[in-house]
């Protein structure tokens, strides 16, 4: 009787124990499904920007990244964003770079301080920026470099030899890398275009851009296409050595239709939103370069002048008042000396008039113009 019992209890038990553990077994499955690690936006059509300008019209590519920005930019790059978030004393919710940091930091990307902490607006060093991004790609191969001020005792040196290996960075003409010096944003787009494949179009950046994006970037700046990469968004084909934009989709690079005046110059964007260029627009000529000329040197120089001076909205009202001129609409009926009037302009006073009547109409109507 009793023999009975212990084996129908000793049945019980198994059951129960094959059942707990199968459950065990979901759960563990079910974390793990969940548990996905990390990846970064590499081999994709669609480049989005990941390096945006300040509201002053600059993206100060000489000044150094701090840690809230480098981990933002990164985080910007990730393919998908999971909720886990790490609890750091000096990252509080609410902040701007609170989501950044605490899910990088989750995930064992972003190292912290002894203490746990962080501090957001510290520059971030070179070494601590290529340490996060090669921990986003652990398959790759040890490798080495021979960088005087990287030893292979540095606690940069994996990080640094493996982003050496993939051709990732070059360090400086001294042959050193400097990783404990701070990182510039230029520098930073730099390493992310090579990380993610990206490399700028310059024929589409030369027929798009004929009006500087950001008024501290010269086309003569050695990151001028890398930052116009990391900045503006587009659609392309190929990577890695060549790059094709096949559609520029960012709004700031098409226009309205119509007269578009920058610096004293005026261009003007077709219907299709672009600069035109070599075109004739009725009597109105724009050059290569996308400026309008009349054909004469001195006559233009004269006429960015007075565009210089009529950004001035009052101005420009007060010119229009004067000349009694209605609302601009971007046509004008030229004279054979290219200023209107059939060629008869030749008197200084009416000369400058002419010149200011089309520099009014080359200027768009509306409340930029101070209409």
């Amino acid at each position: 009787m009793w023999s009975k019992r212990l084996i129908a209890l000793f049945l019980c038990l198994t059951l129960l124990s094959g059942i707990s553990s199968a459950l065990a077994d979901e759960d563990e499955e079910e974390e793990q499904e969940e548990w996905i690690p990390l990846m970064l936006q590499t081999g994709m059509e669609q480049h989005t920007p990941y390096l945006r300008g300040y509201g002053d019209g600059t993206i100060r590519p000489d000044t150094y990244l701090t840690m809230a920005e480098g981990c933002q930019l990164i985080y910007g790059l990730l393919r998908y964003r999971p909720e886990d978030r790490a609890e750091i004393p000096g990252v509080e919710k609410g902040m701007w770079y609170y989501d950044a940091m605490s899910l990088l930091a989750s995930r064992g990307i972003l190292d912290l301080q002894r203490d746990g902490n962080i501090l957001p607006d510290a520059a971030m060093s070179r070494g601590q920026f290529i340490l996060m991004l090669t921990r986003f790609f652990p398959e790759l191969e040890e490798g080495s470099c021979s960088y005087p001020d990287v030893p292979g005792n540095s606690p940069w040196y994996g990080a640094v030899a493996k982003a050496t290996g993939q051709g990732w960075i070059q360090g400086y003409e001294d042959g050193t890398f400097r990783p404990m010096g701070p990182l510039t944003r230029a520098e930073a787009a730099a390493v992310i275009n090579r990380v993610l494949g990206r490399r700028a179009d310059r024929e589409a950046l030369d027929a798009h851009l004929v009006i500087p994006l950001f008024t501290d970037l010269p086309a003569s700046h050695w990151a001028y296409e890398t930052l116009l990469e990391a900045a503006v968004s587009h659609t392309s084909a190929g990577a890695g050595e060549w790059e094709t934009w096949t559609e520029v989709t960012d709004p700031r690079l098409c226009y309205e239709p119509g007269p578009v005046p920058a610096d004293g110059e005026v261009y003007w964007a077709g219907e299709d939103g672009y600069i035109c260029r070599d075109t004739a627009v009725g009597n109105l000529y724009f050059g290569p370069d996308g400026r309008y000329t009349c054909g004469d040197e001195e006559t233009d120089r004269l006429i960015k002048e007075i565009m210089t001076g009529l950004y001035d909205p009052r101005r420009l009202r007060l010119y229009r008042e004067e000349l009694c001129l209605p609302p601009a609409d971007g046509v004008l009926r030229m004279g054979r000396d290219g200023l209107g009037g059939g060629g008869g302009c030749h008197h200084a006073e009416h000369r400058q008039g002419k010149l200011l009547q089309l520099c009014c109409r080359l200027l768009p109507p509306g409340p930029a113009a101070g209409l």
